[in-house]
C-alpha cells in the first residue's frame, strides 16, 4: 500500500475529482504535465494489491486492440516515462513479472481517503473527497473492462464519502452545531440521491432547525425526480413523511440524524435539547425572527403585485448594481456585500445585470474618473445610458456586533423606489445569511418565481463562505476595472483562492485575467479550477464556466451546444454570442463568426470586447471599409480606449499603412505607464515596423525594451519569444544564422521548463533549430512535446505537423517537410504562419509552380497578426517570389514585386543596402526589356 503521508517535497496522484499529477512542497504546487492514459496507469497502480499487477493484464486493460509486440513496445514507453518523472524507485517490477508501487513512493488522493476513513478520521477523508474518481477523464482506446473497474471504483468511494458525511451530520448536530450538520447531510445527499432513506434523513434535519419549507422542496424535488426518472412514487414511508410536513400541527416521521425523532420547534412544540441548546448559545437579545434565516432560505410573499405582473419591468431587464455605502469600521465590507449581491442576482432569469466593465465604460463616456464613488445621481446617469431599467443602492451599516443591510431597487427613469428592503445579522458571521435573504426577497418582488429562486445555489455556494475571500474578490474588481491595474488585481485573486481553493467565480476571473497577458497556461489551469469547482457557481455562469473550459480542450461541438442551450434560453446573451463568435473564428469559419460578433454588438453595444471580435474577424476577411467603419464606430463609444490600438495597428499593417500602424503603438505606449503588458505590445509593434523597413538596430533595441518589460513582469514566455524574434531577424533578414545568439543561451537564461507547457514556443524554437542546421535538437524538442501533452485537439496536431516540418525540411526530406507543412497550414489557427516554410519546401522540392502558388497566398491572405510575420519573411518571399516569375517570364509581376522590397527597405540599415540595390538593378532590367 502507498503511503497516506506527505513531508516536504513530494509527488501526489489527484484522482477524485480529477486525474492531475502534481508536485507540491510548504509553499508550492507545481502539476506536471503526463498524458491522461499515463496518469491513469498509475492510478490503476496505486489502488492495485500489493503484489502489483502482472504486465499482460496492463496491456488487456489498456492497449486491448494493440499486438503483443505492440502492447509490449506500448507499457515499456508508458513505464519509461513514468518512471522518469516519479523516479526509478517508485516503480517496481516483482519477479513474477508484475509491476507495482513502491510504499511511500508517491502520495495518492484515494489511498489517503480510504485511510482516512479506515482510521476513523471522517472529515479529513471529506476534505480529500474532491469529486468522483476519475471524474471526466476518458482514457482513449482502453478496455471496456478499465472503464468498469473505474466506474466500480468510482461507485464504492462515493457511497464511502456519503456515509461519512452522514456521520460528520450526526456529530455536528449531536453538538449543537446546525449550520456545519446541515452542510454535512446536503453534501451527503447530494452523493447519493437515489438514497430515499438519505433524503428523508435530510428532510427531518431541515424540519427540526425551522426550515419547513426547505423540507417540503427537499420532498417535493424527490417526487419529481422520481416521477421523471423512473415513472415511480415515493415509498410510503416518504408519502407519509410528506404528508406530515404539509400538516403545521403534526410532527415529521423520518430517520433522525442522531437516531431518535426530534420535533421541531416550529409550529408551536417546544425545541428539542439539541435546538434548544442552539438557541442558548446565540445572545438573548436576538429574537426568533432574526433566527429564522440561519441555514434557511425563504421567500417572504409580498402582498402587492409583482413588478413584471404591474408591467413595471420586463423579462431580461438591464440592472445596474452600484456598489453599497459602508456605515462600518470595515472599510471593505460594503464592496464584499456589494459583490455577494451581484453574485446573487445574476442566477435570476429575469435581469440582466451591467457588468464592472460596461460601468467603467459608461464613466469613460462621461469623462468621470472610475475611481472615485459614486452618488445615486450619477448611477443614474450611467443607467439610463446603458439602457438599465433599474438600479440596486444600499448600505450597510454597524451597531455593536449586529449588523444591517438595506437595499432599494430605484427605477432609473422615474428615480421612484420600487422596492426596499432591510434585513439584519447578528454578527459578521450571519452577514451572507441575511444577505441572501434580501435578495431572494427582491428577486420574488421582481417577479421571479418561488420555484425558480428555490432551484438557484445558496449564496455562500456561488461565491464563498469566506467573508475576506469576497472582500479579497471585491478589491480585484476595483483593481481591474476602475484602477486599471491588472497585477493588483490578479495578486489579490491569488490571495482569494488561497483563502477559498474552491473559489470558482474567482478562478474563473483569473482565468481571463491570465489569457489577457497571454500567460495561456496559467489561464487553462485557472479554467480548469473552475471548472472542477463549477458546483460553486449559478446555474448560468456554470453552464459558462463549461463551454469556455471545453473551449479551451477544443472540444468545439460541447461549447458550441452548451452556449446554444443559453441562447436559447435569451437570444441576446451578448456572453454567448460573443464566445461563440470566437470559437468559429478559431475555425477559421469567419463569417460565421462575424454573425454572431455583429449579433453580440446588436444585443450590447457598450462592450469593447464584442467590438474588437467583430472588427479582428472583418480584418480577417479583407474587408476593410466595414472594419474601418467598425473602428470608427467604437472610438465614438469608447473614446481613448486603449484596446482599440491593436486593431487599429491590424487594419494600418494590412493597408500597409506603417505610419499610422507605428503612430498607434506610440500611443499605446505612452498611455500604458502602468501596463507592461500593453507597453511590452507597442515595443513589439514598434520592433516588427523597424525590422519590415529594414532598420534592424532599431527593431533589436525596442525588442531588447520589450523583453525588458516582459521580464521584470515575470512573463516568462513573451520574454523567450522576444529572444526568438531577435534570433530570426539574423537568420531570416540578414542570412546570418551563425551571428545570432545560440538557443542555448537563450533557453539557459528563459529555460524551457520554466514556462508553463501551454505557453511554451515549440514551434518557433523549432523553426530556430532547423535554420541552424540542429536537427538532432529539433527531434529532441519534438519529443519534449509529445511528452508535455498539451495543447489538446487539433491545435496540438497542428503543432505537430510544423514542427515535424520543420524537421524534415532541415533534414532535406522535401516531400515530408511538403506534407507535414500543408496539414499545419490546414489545420493552425494561425492562417499564413506555415506558408513561409511550406513555399519553401517546395521551391527546395523542384516543385516551382506550388512554391509560387504558396507564396502568392502568403501575400495575399488577410490576417490580424501578419505584422510580425511580415518584418521576418515579406522581403525575402518578396525576392525570391520575383525571381520565379523572371524564370517565367512573368516580368510584370516580377517588377512589382521588386517595387515593393525597393519601397520597404528605402531607408534600411547599411547592411542590406545590396539586396535593395540588386531590387533596384532587376527592377530597371525590367523596364529595358520591357
Amino acid at each position: 500500500m502507498l503511503l497516506p503521508t506527505m513531508t516536504g517535497c513530494m509527488l501526489r496522484l489527484i484522482t477524485l475529482g480529477r486525474l492531475e499529477l502534481v508536485r507540491s512542497g510548504t509553499d508550492f504546487v507545481e502539476p506536471i504535465p503526463a498524458q491522461t492514459k499515463r496518469l491513469a496507469l498509475l492510478a490503476y497502480l496505486a489502488l492495485a494489491p500489493a503484489g502489483g499487477v502482472r504486465r499482460d493484464r496492463l496491456m488487456a486493460l489498456f492497449w486491448p486492440e494493440a499486438g503483443d509486440d505492440e502492447g509490449r513496445r506500448a507499457l515499456r514507453q508508458a513505464l519509461y516515462y513514468l518512471r522518469e518523472i516519479v523516479g526509478d524507485g517508485a516503480l517496481v517490477s516483482r519477479p513474477d513479472g508484475a509491476i507495482a508501487l513502491a510504499d511511500g513512493g508517491l502520495w495518492c488522493d484515494t489511498v489517503a481517503f480510504e485511510a482516512a476513513l479506515g482510521a476513523g478520521r471522517g472529515a479529513e477523508a471529506m476534505e480529500l473527497y474532491g469529486g468522483d474518481f476519475l471524474e471526466d477523464c476518458v482514457v482513449s482506446e482502453a478496455s471496456a473492462e478499465l472503464e468498469q473497474w473505474a466506474d466500480q471504483v468510482r461507485g464504492r468511494l462515493r457511497q464511502s464519502a456519503a456515509q461519512a458525511a452522514w456521520s460528520i451530520a450526526d456529530q455536528e448536530e449531536h453538538a449543537g452545531r446546525s449550520i456545519p450538520a446541515l452542510d454535512a447531510a446536503r453534501r451527503a445527499h447530494a452523493l447519493n440521491v437515489d438514497d430515499e432513506r438519505g433524503t428523508r434523513r435530510l428532510i427531518g434535519l431541515l424540519d427540526r432547525l425551522g426550515d419547513r419549507t426547505g423540507a417540503l422542496h427537499a420532498y417535493q424535488e424527490l417526487t419529481d425526480r422520481l416521477a421523471r426518472e423512473f415513472g415511480a412514487e415515493p415509498s410510503p414511508e416518504s408519502r407519509a413523511l410528506g404528508e406530515a410536513l404539509r400538516s403545521p400541527q403534526s410532527p415529521v416521521v423520518g430517520p433522525a440524524l442522531v437516531g431518535h425523532e426530534v420535533p421541531s420547534p416550529a409550529g408551536g412544540r417546544a425545541p428539542s435539547p439539541t435546538a434548544l441548546r442552539w438557541l442558548v448559545g446565540v445572545s438573548a437579545a436576538l429574537t426568533l425572527a432574526a433566527l429564522g434565516y440561519v441555514g434557511v432560505r425563504v421567500l417572504r410573499q409580498p402582498q402587492e403585485r409583482t413588478l413584471l405582473e404591474a408591467g413595471r419591468m420586463t423579462a431580461h431587464d438591464r440592472v445596474l448594481v452600484s456598489e453599497f455605502r459602508n456605515h462600518t469600521r470595515d472599510s471593505l465590507l460594503a464592496g464584499a456585500i456589494t459583490e455577494a449581491l451581484r453574485a446573487d442576482l445574476a442566477q435570476s432569469p429575469v435581469v440582466k445585470l451591467l457588468s464592472a466593465q460596461q460601468v467603467q465604460s459608461a464613466l469613460a463616456r462621461m469623462e468621470r474618473s472610475s475611481a472615485e464613488p459614486l452618488s445615486d445621481s450619477v448611477v443614474r446617469e450611467i443607467a439610463v445610458r446603458e439602457g438599465a431599467k433599474a438600479f440596486v443602492t444600499g448600505d450597510v451599516a454597524s451597531l455593536g456586533s449586529r449588523y444591517t443591510i438595506a437595499a432599494e431597487l430605484i427605477s432609473a427613469e422615474s428615480g421612484e423606489i420600487l422596492v426596499g428592503l432591510r434585513e439584519t445579522a447578528a454578527d459578521s458571521n450571519q452577514l451572507l445569511m441575511a444577505l441572501e435573504k434580501l435578495s431572494v426577497e427582491m428577486r420574488g418582488r421582481i417577479g421571479e418565481s418561488l420555484q425558480s429562486i428555490r432551484a438557484s445555489q445558496p449564496l455562500d455556494r456561488v461565491t464563498t463562505r469566506s467573508l475576506q475571500a469576497l472582500r479579497l474578490y471585491s478589491q480585484s474588481t476595483r483593481a481591474l476595472h476602475y484602477h486599471a491595474d491588472r497585477a493588483r488585481g490578479r495578486a489579490l485573486l491569488e490571495e482569494a483562492v488561497a483563502l477559498d481553493t474552491g473559489f470558482a467565480a474567482a478562478y474563473t476571473r483569473l482565468a481571463i485575467e491570465y489569457s489577457v497577458i497571454g500567460e495561456f497556461g496559467r489561464a487553462s489551469d485557472m479554467q480548469a479550477r473552475a471548472f472542477r469547482h463549477r458546483d460553486r457557481l449559478g446555474n448560468r455562469e456554470r453552464a459558462f464556466t463549461s463551454a469556455i473550459y471545453y473551449t479551451s480542450l477544443t472540444q468545439y461541438d460541447r461549447a458550441v451546444a452548451a452556449y446554444q442551450a443559453l441562447l436559447d434560453i435569451d437570444p441576446a446573451d451578448v456572453k454567448a454570442l460573443n464566445n461563440l463568435g470566437f470559437i468559429y473564428a478559431e475555425l477559421r469559419d469567419f463569417p460565421r463568426a462575424e454573425q454572431y460578433y455583429a449579433r453580440a454588438v446588436r444585443a450590447d453595444s457598450s462592450i469593447v470586447v464584442v467590438w474588437n471580435g467583430l472588427q479582428q474577424t472583418l480584418i480577417n476577411q479583407g474587408k476593410y471599409t466595414e472594419a474601418r467603419r467598425a473602428i470608427d464606430r467604437a472610438h465614438i463609444q469608447f473614446p481613448g480606449n486603449l484596446h482599440l490600438g491593436y486593431t487599429e495597428i491590424y487594419l494600418a499593417a494590412a493597408l500597409g499603412d506603417y505610419r499610422t500602424a507605428e503612430r498607434h503603438a506610440r500611443v499605446m505606449i505612452a498611455g500604458s505607464a502602468e501596463d507592461p503588458i500593453r507597453r511590452a505590445d507597442g515595443l513589439r509593434t514598434l520592433a516588427d515596423l523597424s525590422l519590415l523597413r529594414g532598420r534592424l538596430h532599431a527593431s533589436s533595441r525596442y525588442r531588447r525594451e520589450a523583453m525588458l518589460e516582459a521580464e521584470q513582469g515575470g512573463y516568462r514566455a513573451s520574454a523567450l519569444l522576444d529572444a526568438l524574434a531577435g534570433s530570426a531577424m539574423n537568420v531570416w533578414v540578414r542570412g546570418t544564422p551563425e551571428k545570432a545568439p545560440t538557443l542555448i543561451e537563450l533557453l539557459a537564461r528563459h529555460p524551457l521548463d520554466s514556462v508553463p507547457p501551454l505557453d511554451r514556443p515549440y514551434v518557433e524554437i523549432a523553426s530556430a533549430y532547423a535554420a541552424r542546421g540542429l536537427q538532432p535538437e529539433v527531434r529532441a524538442l519534438a519529443a519534449d512535446f509529445e511528452r508535455a501533452g498539451t495543447p489538446s485537439g487539433r491545435f496540438r496536431r497542428a503543432a505537430q505537423h510544423h514542427i515535424l516540418g520543420v524537421a524534415a525540411l532541415g533534414e532535406g526530406r522535401y516531400a515530408l517537410a511538403e506534407s507535414e507543412l500543408r496539414q499545419a497550414a490546414e489545420t493552425e489557427q494561425c492562417v499564413i504562419c506555415s506558408l513561409p516554410e511550406l513555399a519553401r519546401a517546395y521551391d527546395l522540392g523542384g516543385q516551382r509552380d506550388s512554391a509560387i502558388a504558396v507564396y502568392q497566398r502568403y501575400l495575399s491572405t488577410p490576417w490580424i497578426g501578419r505584422l510580425e510575420l511580415d518584418g521576418v519573411h515579406l522581403v525575402a518571399i518578396c525576392e525570391r517570389l520575383a525571381t520565379l516569375y523572371e524564370e517565367r517570364n512573368e516580368r510584370q509581376r516580377a517588377a512589382e514585386l521588386y517595387r515593393r522590397v525597393v519601397a520597404l527597405w528605402r531607408d534600411a540599415d547599411p547592411e542590406l543596402r545590396p539586396r535593395v540595390i540588386r531590387a533596384e538593378r532587376r527592377l530597371a532590367a525590367l523596364s529595358v526589356e520591357r
